[in-house]
């Protein structure tokens, strides 16, 4: 697994349209191939990419967003952020607008482009989620509700926002209404500094599995597109209440980001804090952990800007000592493991007996020379003898590994065949709840229309004596008993509505986990076939799709 450095893009964008014309030499200067100078503070930088203002929407995503999709494919976790002061142009280069799209909604194209070229072996599952940090909470931006969401750990290093809202992507359409939801939703405001400020850290993460029914492989990636809020100068930005208050959340959060580049890229460092702040946790599987990663610096070029601009290269410069270690996030099949075992087993085989077989000529030579006759031939023959030996002894220790990975690879399977039996089993339980609880209503609507029948009856011919006597009275008392009888009725209606959308959304759950589970157990054999899992709602979710 080697190490590989964050690769770092800085670029510069154009001057807006009110800016006043600047007499002197320009502020910000980008010099091929990736320099960027700062005549006013004698500064120079170097990058792995500087794009100059004429740059285009296609050119950012030629340089990072296609390798990020290729990479998704092969099954690497791959992340983008976006960092810079506010109004640089970071939410514009990450989502762009309608006439010039950005990364994200390219990058969502890209993706959907490549599956449908894909062989029809292979099978695709695509889920989104949206999230923001606001104010050092966590909310989903595809459900208001949950606005202060936990930051999980699973047990192989990765984090997650526990309870966000998960949507299946059929289309690229899909996922690109995902997204249009998401950024509507996003807290934003205006400043001094800019018209349309973000006010939040936007996470946005697609989830790409692939599946080989052929050989049973499967492949994960996760692709993060992470738009920082920008960083500010309350003094410039004219911040104040709850501007403020938001203002010293971003700044607080990029500054605690800061820390975890400093601690990751300083050898003398035994903490990383990355609990510091939500937006640190988040990113911590991005930032020297398992995955490829992309740090998009946006700088302004108008000389009041300088400071701020030198403060954002010198970000990316330490950042771009970052050492990530990204590894391909496969399974293979259990049938693959075994067949890689018994590839592994006859190749030793094959190794021992050539090693016997050169063991024995050696002895022999040994017999018949002197020491000091050693021929060269000799020589090189006992450094093979010895090499071979060394492989032999890599071999069976990769033989061991390769044993453990199928036990616990058949050990996942039993796993995954439990859960699914456990899964089918509550589905059956909830269903056998729900037919009792219709029987239930049932008897209660039988009772109700008979005690409706009999009321009718009162009141058309009171039974008693009494009742004959005075009629009014009889008259009114069974119509205060009837309206009882009515409000009991319909609390008992909606009670059974209330159970059957508690069942539909059972049963809708226990379905998706049964082929959730399903997709992840070994087929029995090929079928030439791709699924892709639509998204729909909770109320009428979208039944995947098989395309022969």
């Amino acid at each position: 697994m080697a190490a590989s450095p964050v690769h770092v893009l800085c670029r510069v964008r154009p001057d807006p349209p009110h800016s006043p014309p600047s007499a002197s030499a320009p502020a910000v200067v980008v010099r091929p191939p990736a320099t960027i100078a700062l005549p006013l503070s004698n500064h120079t930088f170097s990058f792995d990419e500087c794009l100059p203002p004429s740059c285009t929407q296609a050119d950012v995503y030629a340089k990072i967003g296609a390798p990020l999709v290729a990479s998704a494919f092969e099954g690497f976790n791959c992340t983008i952020f976006a960092y810079g002061q506010t109004g640089s142009g970071k939410t514009f280069t990450m989502q762009g607008n309608g006439d010039h799209p950005g990364l994200a909604p390219r990058i969502i194209a890209a993706m959907f482009a490549r599956i449908a070229q894909s062989p029809p072996s292979d099978e695709f599952v695509v889920t989104a989620q949206f999230v923001e940090i606001y104010l050092e909470k966590v909310r989903d931006l595809l459900d208001r509700a949950k606005s202060n969401l936990a930051i999980r750990e699973n047990a192989d290093g990765s984090v997650f926002v526990e309870g966000a809202t998960s949507r299946y992507a059929s289309s690229a359409e899909d996922l690109l209404q995902v997204l249009s939801e998401g950024n509507a939703k996003r807290a934003t405001a205006g400043t001094l500094m800019n018209d349309e400020s973000s006010r939040s850290h936007s996470v946005f993460t697609v989830t790409l599995v692939q599946r080989s029914v052929v050989t049973g492989t499967s492949r994960q990636a996760r692709i993060n597109l992470v738009d920082l809020a920008g960083s500010e100068a309350v003094k410039k930005s004219g911040a104040n209440g709850d501007r403020l208050d938001e203002a010293n959340a971003i700044n607080s959060s990029l500054t605690a980001l800061g820390k975890v580049i400093y601690a990751l890229t300083d050898s003398a460092s035994t903490h990383v804090p990355f609990r510091d702040s939500k937006l640190t946790r988040m990113l911590q599987e991005s930032l020297g952990g398992n995955a490829k990663t992309t740090l998009i610096i946006n700088c302004s070029g108008l000389a009041a800007n300088v400071q701020e601009t030198l403060s954002t290269l010198r970000f990316g410069t330490r950042a771009k000592a970052i050492k990530n270690r990204a590894v391909v996030n496969q399974i293979r099949s259990v049938a693959e493991l075994e067949e890689l075992l018994a590839k592994a087993e006859a190749m030793i085989k094959d190794q021992a007996a050539r090693i016997e077989a050169l063991s024995t000529c050696k002895v022999e030579q040994e017999a018949h020379l002197s020491p000091v006759s050693a021929s060269a031939e000799d020589t090189a023959l006992a450094a093979r003898v010895a090499a071979l030996e060394e492989e032999l002894i890599a071999t069976r220790a990769e033989l061991e590994r390769t044993r453990v990975s199928a036990h616990d690879a058949h050990a996942q399977a039993d796993e995954l065949q439990a859960d699914l039996a456990r899964t089918q089993e509550a589905l059956a339980e909830s269903q056998a709840q729900a037919n009792s609880a219709t029987a239930l209503q049932q008897e209660a609507n039988d009772a109700l229309a008979s005690e409706l029948a009999l009321v009718r009856a009162e009141l058309a011919a009171p039974a008693t004596a009494a009742a004959s006597a005075t009629p009014s009275r009889a008259s009114s008392m069974a119509e205060q008993r009837l309206e009882k009888l009515v409000a009991v009725h319909r609390q008992l209606l909606r009670k059974a509505a209330s159970l059957e959308q508690q069942l539909d959304e059972t049963r809708r759950q226990g379905e998706e986990r049964v082929r959730a589970l399903q997709r992840l157990i070994p087929a029995e054999g090929p079928r030439m076939v791709r699924v892709i899992k639509g998204q729909g709602t909770s109320a009428h979710p979208i039944e995947p799709v098989m395309l022969i």
